[in-house]
């Protein structure tokens, strides 16, 4: 993952804005963040007449009444002098051609807000990770603006190459510290479970967890100190559940993980541990990062 400079906020005019912002404000103060832009796509029509003659103030422009709501949360929260700001109003678009724009403008990070599922998930949310194809945050509203504990969950596939240095550079960007986190389960034919069989496969396993991870890791980041990686036989099938109770007892503010998959189907389907990271009520802001080069046919599909 390169340095990130270019930062884009989604927006949806509900309070989830201001975490948004606040967020936002605290990667621009620990990154070098020079370009911001804040993205907002109206869905409702210009108010009738008769709603007009009512409310005189309605004369102006919805899109208007809109770019001054967002222009007064940016003096706000941001003040750096050297930041570039760009505020983006899209009016009904399709999420297809909003990605498209987003991909021209070549965003290092996206910031999505992360509704709970009795508010509903957010239809735009979830549809604007699995159609872009560079790393996207979704902030839940409960999430505080900082980030000093970051959980990277996981496996020995070609997607570990990509968490594991995404993780690394951005505890280095926001000065946190990381770990990484493998999850096992028992193979079946430990089924009934006897002890020593149990054992010896614990015992056997993360001796080769422990070489798949130094392997994965010198493929990532090559010979540079990193934060410790932790081995664990899951307690349950629901590894996802796993990985959310692990950083809640250790404090972790950010989890990272990614997004694995070859063919297309995959892709757009992310993996079942981000899968389910993704819409269930999780209140620790989720970072899902990704292989560019498997989204190639979804680009060309896009334009």
């Amino acid at each position: 993952m390169r340095q990130p400079e270019r930062l884009l906020i989604n927006l949806d005019l509900t309070e989830l804005d201001t975490n948004l912002m606040e967020y936002a404000a605290f990667f621009c103060d620990k990154m070098d963040i020079k370009h911001l832009l804040l993205i907002h796509n109206m869905l409702i029509e210009e108010p009738p007449e008769e709603l007009k003659k009512l409310y005189p103030e309605l004369e102006e422009p919805l899109e208007m009444i809109v770019q001054r709501e967002i222009e007064e949360n940016i003096n706000r929260f941001f003040h750096q002098a050297d930041l570039q700001i760009e505020v983006q109003i899209f009016q009904n678009e399709n999420i297809s051609d909003i990605v498209k724009w987003v991909r021209k403008q070549n965003v290092d990070i996206s910031l999505v807000g992360k509704k709970v599922v009795s508010e509903g998930q957010g239809f735009y949310s979830v549809q604007f990770l699995r159609l872009t194809s560079h790393p996207v945050i979704l902030v839940p509203a409960t999430a505080s603006p900082r980030i000093s504990k970051i959980l990277a969950p996981i496996d020995f596939s070609n997607n570990a190459i990509n968490v594991i240095r995404t993780a690394h550079q951005f505890a280095l960007d926001t000065d946190a510290d990381v770990s990484y986190l493998h999850l096992f389960v028992l193979p079946p034919r430990y089924f009934p479970y006897l002890p020593k069989n149990t054992e010896n496969y614990q015992e056997e396993y993360l001796r080769y967890a422990e070489k798949e991870f130094e392997k994965w890791k010198k493929k990532s980041i090559k010979e540079e100190k990193t934060g410790p990686a932790y081995f664990q036989l899951a307690e349950r099938k629901d590894i996802a559940r796993e990985v959310y109770l692990w950083a809640i007892r250790h404090q972790v503010d950010l989890i990272i993980c990614g997004a694995k998959g070859k063919s297309d189907a995959e892709v757009l389907l992310l993996g079942s541990v981000s899968e389910k990271l993704i819409t269930t009520d999780y209140h620790i802001p989720l970072m899902v990062v990704k292989q560019k080069e498997h989204y190639n046919w979804l680009e060309s599909l896009l334009d």
